[in-house]
């Protein structure tokens, strides 16, 4: 029942205001979080991870234009920002349709973060989208590799089981 105050200039820089901004997003609201980064963005211009990050953000909000304005963004300052590189995945894959080009830019994000469990379970989804359900599978489990306690990639694996009638493994999911 008790909610503690967040800590305030204690840190600087861009990614103590991405830490800023989800914890605006958590205690008070999505559209709080954008704010932060929008304000980091104008003391930190050269950074591509926080106009990756808005857009993100601004996509769970089902903001397309701000979405894509902040893609593009980031990837004009970092054509190689992991980040940008999976939103704009989201993007191409969710609403428009352009799987290959999502295809493209996770096998890309990938390339430069191969840790990042995210980019993974993304490329998961656009597999099991284009009818690559092996390929699916194997990304999606390689999610899981990387970090077992993350529910997400677990959730849409049992999702993958479920649509090829795999019960018993989707329930152990």
């Amino acid at each position: 029942a008790r909610v503690g105050t967040p800590p305030r200039g204690l840190a600087a820089g861009p990614y103590a205001a991405i830490a800023e901004a989800y914890t605006a997003g958590f205690l008070v609201d999505l559209k709080a979080a954008i704010e932060v980064l929008a304000r980091a963005e104008q003391l930190y211009p050269d950074e591509s991870a926080l106009p990756a990050i808005r857009a993100q953000i601004a996509m769970v909000l089902d903001d397309r234009e701000q979405a894509k304005e902040a893609i593009e963004r980031s990837l004009a300052l970092d054509p190689d920002d992991s980040t940008a590189l999976e939103a704009r995945a989201n993007l191409r894959s969710d609403l428009n349709g352009d799987l290959d080009g999502a295809h493209a830019d996770l096998l890309r994000a990938i390339e430069i973060a191969p840790g990042s469990t995210s980019a993974w379970n993304d490329l998961g989804l656009v597999q099991s989208s284009r009818g690559a359900e092996r390929e699916a599978e194997a990304a999606l489990k390689h999610s899981i590799e990387l970090d077992p306690q993350d529910p997400v990639a677990h959730i849409n694996l049992a999702i993958v089981y479920l649509d090829q009638d795999r019960v018993a493994e989707a329930k152990d999911e």
